[in-house]
């Protein structure tokens, strides 16, 4: 096969990846991994290149096309090294939910892998927006959206590298549970259930026995403890995102106002103090 000065140009510097891939870092802090990378592509007069050409196509073309996917999703394949490719995947989150992305290739530890993530408009008419940009080098991706919606992952790699790849992609809720030893089948209602007078249940509600511990479900500090008419004895904690949790109904508090606590830590125990006086312990967890 003979090569065409460009190409041969193209293959000389995708060897060398710390020209392409880390121009000083100094100068283009605020920039992409990806936008970094193509910075070099630019310096090296490649961006006329045809296979430039098709790498950015590819790319667009993967936002466009991303299938739909459950999760968790896991999937392997190859990626060839001489033809532009960039794979995507679009999912839906919920807010309380962090988002977990892992991308290996097989063999090569040193190709830069370009990871993205992107947030779907509801208007059809608007372009994915990026919400978050792994660094160079990185073959990991994790966030937590600030809305319910569609995301959408994408990855490619630099010019000329592939391989085997193996990618994963998975959701876990941000805050831990909160019941000691509790599950899923203890809530006894949910955020938003009806109540009397057109009311709505502003938090959920999980049944266990009394005295269970109740858990700290995120780092954060205690902002308020004490004792009111609905919630009985209760515990607000701040966490380090600046969201409230609400603690009620508790047969008693074990933390004082201004205490640093990290998930799994005892704030209290399960009661059916306040209004809860007629029913089975349980915690109404909040916020």
């Amino acid at each position: 096969m003979i090569l065409r000065p460009a190409l041969l140009t193209l293959l000389l510097l995708a060897g060398g990846c710390e020209t392409l891939g880390r121009i000083p870092g100094a100068l283009f802090d605020h920039r992409t991994a990806r936008e970094r990378y193509e910075t070099g592509l630019e310096l090296a007069r490649l961006t006329t290149t045809a296979l430039v050409r098709d790498w950015r196509a590819a790319a667009k073309r993967a936002l466009d096309e991303a299938p739909l996917i459950p999760t968790p999703h896991s999937e392997e394949g190859v990626l060839l090294a001489a033809e532009p490719q960039a794979l995507a995947w679009r999912f839906m989150v919920r807010q309380g939910q962090s988002v977990h992305f892992e991308f290996a290739l097989a063999g090569d530890s040193t190709a830069l892998v370009f990871l993205e993530a992107w947030r779907i408009s509801d208007d059809t008419l608007t372009p994915p927006q990026l919400e978050i940009s792994a660094d160079s080098g990185e073959r990991a991706l994790s966030f937590e959206p600030r809305r319910d919606g569609e995301y959408l992952i994408r990855v490619q790699t630099e010019l000329l590298r592939g391989g085997r790849f193996t990618a994963t992609l998975r959701l876990a809720p941000i805050l831990a549970f909160p019941v000691a030893n509790g599950r899923e089948r203890d809530i006894g209602s949910w955020f938003g259930a009806p109540r009397d007078g057109g009311r709505q249940h502003h938090g959920v509600d999980i049944f266990a026995r009394r005295g269970t511990p109740v858990l700290a479900a995120t780092a954060g500090r205690v902002t308020r403890t004490g004792v009111n008419n609905l919630g009985g004895n209760i515990v607000w904690l701040r966490d380090d995102r600046g969201y409230s949790l609400y603690y009620a109904h508790l047969d008693r508090s074990a933390v004082a106002e201004g205490t640093e606590v990290v998930a799994g830590d005892t704030v209290g125990f399960v009661g059916n103090t306040g209004n809860a006086k007629r029913t089975p312990p349980h915690l109404h967890c909040g916020g």
